[in-house]
């Protein structure tokens, strides 16, 4: 039977994201939930979500907000006081992130989720654009703190490799909730395990001046909400699963 992993990112970014992800996991298609322990919003995030029987890990960001490590310690992360927006490191011609700053600041947020959760984050990714030092030095926190990294969109988790699903599209609104896993039918078939990475909530006014990512997030709710999606998933014999698969 193949597996799929449906993750939920940016716990923490907004409440009305909280509480999207809260409505999503409550449906019972959610697995897996991403947050973001820098964000103001993260606490309320996750003691919204921390008694359901889901997976939660880290959602490691360096593009949107305020540090958690002093900004003079990681100078090459920081643009007026806040995290350098991944714009620009879309844009950027050379990767101007120093590796130990972005260890300094991967392990302040991963310190800042112990506190947030009292417990270690059940698996590591980062959050949109970045730079192949960021990555590398993810790698090596992970690995030295004995975390599990899953990489994205390609790579190796215990030599299982990662299939990721097609994201969805922005202007799906009207559009039958299973068109996306229709849509994603022979990664999801063809692969012992894949994984959906999704951005549900509810559209708020911060989430509108943070992300551009924003009505997008309605779409994804309803796609991992849906009494569509859930009969889908069973008639095609799809196990939802966590990152304990991996293991």
């Amino acid at each position: 039977m193949s597996k799929l992993i449906t993750r939920l990112d940016d716990l923490g970014i907004s409440k009305g994201v909280n509480y999207g992800i809260l409505t999503a996991v409550q449906g019972g298609l959610a697995k897996t939930v991403g947050l973001m322990s820098n964000m103001k919003d993260a606490s309320h995030g996750y003691n919204l979500i921390k008694d359901y029987p889901i997976s939660i890990g880290i959602h490691v960001n360096v593009v949107l907000g305020c540090p958690v490590s002093n900004p003079i310690e990681i100078s090459s992360l920081i643009e007026n006081g806040n995290f350098k927006k991944s714009s620009y490191y879309r844009t950027s011609k050379e990767d101007t992130i120093n590796y130990q700053e972005a260890v300094i600041e991967i392990k302040n947020q991963i310190q800042l989720f112990k506190s947030i959760a009292g417990k270690s984050p059940e698996y590591v990714d980062y959050h949109a654009a970045c730079t192949p030092t960021f990555v590398k030095a993810l790698e090596d926190v992970c690995e030295e703190m004995n975390l599990m990294y899953i990489p994205f969109p390609h790579g190796f988790v215990n030599n299982h490799e990662t299939h990721y699903c097609e994201i969805a599209n922005g202007d799906e609104f009207n559009i039958s909730p299973i068109n996306f896993f229709e849509r994603n039918k022979d990664i999801i078939i063809n692969n012992d395990i894949s994984i959906a990475a999704l951005h549900p909530g509810y559209v708020d006014s911060r989430i509108m001046n943070v992300s551009s990512l924003n009505l997008q997030r309605a779409i994804d709710l309803e796609y991992i909400s849906s009494e569509e999606s859930k009969e889908w998933l069973e008639k095609n014999h799809i196990e939802l699963a966590d990152f304990s698969v991996f293991k």
